[in-house]
């Protein structure tokens, strides 16, 4: 491509009750679903692309949760230099072919829909877009082995054997690889089961002793499984997060810690969260029948009979907590009190189970000292040090949000 940047441009697609109440203080396309987040899989495709697939004078305008597979480039060079917006199976905008000129670089681009609208939705089958947030529970396994298999997905990386690996490792091996990089450190005694998916361990991972790890699964740089831990089949753990106990079929933002016993499954985790010792989750409900989420504007019937809970960037948990299946707890809720039981939906800012308001600059005190604590990774990983000024901005809207809703009282 003849251009200096990116030819991709965002478009933040909450139409629906469920995703406006997921990841509200940052953009979607910074969710981890799979090996990726949705803009370093976007970031990635664009690089793949061969010279002019995306002519000079156009952009492509995807929406933040679409994934799109490598035949999607064939889409885009049979619509030459006409503009075009493609549609998946579902019905959902996914991306659009559009004139670079008509795309201010500085606002918002156009909804989807609106796009739709002007230019027709042709469908496409080479470009998926999630319904809803538990899809990412269902489709992370699958994600994690697409991204893991694909062309290109080895680069960098080295399969580890049971002839190269610690004192005592036990491998099941089957159809897929263990990779890693050259700076992983795993410590004796580690069981690795690849029969169902592969098992990807990124830069500078530490994996303690008498750890079992199950494919499909992802641990992203920086990422330390503490010593005894059961991480299951389906999970992403993000990049400087601290995970123990029990974790299958969840996605687990970066720099976030589960670092003791307690069960967690079918569950979504953002950023910056803490669960205290012995935090459990339910993902099955004891009739087995479907779940319904609440992400905060009614009850939806997720069709789903395994769906844990959905935990926003900054959620905290007092220890021995128990969280019941299908709950939503908002940015930045504290997850305490005397019964230490959690169910429904919690909104942001929440303060123990009496529900007053939490304080935003005491909440803000709370991210900061996180950050100091984690500076040397911060660094590393290109993030900055401190709670840039647009996330602040947003959180505190979502804050004044929060508190007019309630009222204007704490």
């Amino acid at each position: 491509m003849n251009r200096a940047s990116s030819p991709i441009r965002f478009i933040e697609e909450r139409t629906d009750a469920s995703w406006r109440g997921f990841l509200a203080g940052r953009p979607m396309r910074s969710a981890l679903f799979g090996a990726f987040t949705f803009e370093e899989r976007w970031n990635a495709f664009a690089a793949s692309l061969a010279p002019n697939t995306v002519p000079d004078g156009f952009l492509l305008v995807v929406s933040s949760r679409a994934i799109p597979s490598a035949r999607f480039a064939g889409h885009i060079r049979n619509a030459g230099s006409t503009e075009r917006a493609w549609i998946d199976p579902n019905g959902s905008f996914a991306a659009a072919l559009i004139e670079e000129g008509k795309i201010d670089g500085k606002a918002p681009c156009p909804p989807g829909a609106e796009i739709v609208a002007a230019l027709g939705g042709n469908e496409c089958d080479a470009v998926a877009v999630p319904t809803a947030p538990w899809d990412l529970v269902s489709g992370n396994g699958g994600r994690i082995t697409a991204d893991l298999t694909g062309p290109g997905a080895a680069e960098g990386k080295r399969n580890l054997s049971a002839g190269d690996a610690p004192e005592g490792a036990i491998f099941f091996e089957g159809d897929f690889p263990v990779t890693t990089r050259e700076d992983v450190r795993l410590e004796p005694f580690v069981f690795f089961d690849a029969r169902e998916g592969p098992i990807d361990l990124g830069a500078r991972v530490t994996v303690e002793s008498n750890t079992i790890l199950r494919g499909p699964l992802v641990i992203r740089n920086d990422a330390v499984i503490r010593g005894g831990a059961k991480v299951g089949e389906g999970t992403t753990i993000g990049e400087g997060s601290r995970v123990g106990g029990e974790v299958e079929c969840t996605v687990f933002g970066a720099f976030s810690n589960k670092q003791h016993d307690g069960f967690l499954g079918h569950a979504v985790v953002g950023e910056w969260v803490n669960l205290g010792t012995a935090t459990n989750n339910s993902d099955l409900k004891n009739n087995y029948g479907t779940v319904r989420v609440d992400f905060g504007e009614g009850p939806v019937d997720t069709g789903e009979t395994k769906v844990g809970c959905f935990l926003a960037d900054h959620v905290k948990s007092a220890i021995g907590t128990r969280i019941g299946t299908g709950t939503v707890a908002g940015t930045c809720a504290n997850l305490f009190g005397r019964h230490g039981i959690v169910t429904g939906f919690v909104p942001p800012f929440t303060w123990g189970e009496e529900g007053r308001l939490y304080e935003f600059d005491k909440a803000v005190e709370t991210m900061e000292e996180m950050r100091r604590r984690r500076a040397a990774l911060l660094e590393r990983s290109g993030r900055p040090c401190s709670l840039p000024r647009e996330a602040r901005d947003a959180l505190r809207t979502l804050w004044e949000h929060e508190k007019t809703k309630r009222g204007g009282t704490h």
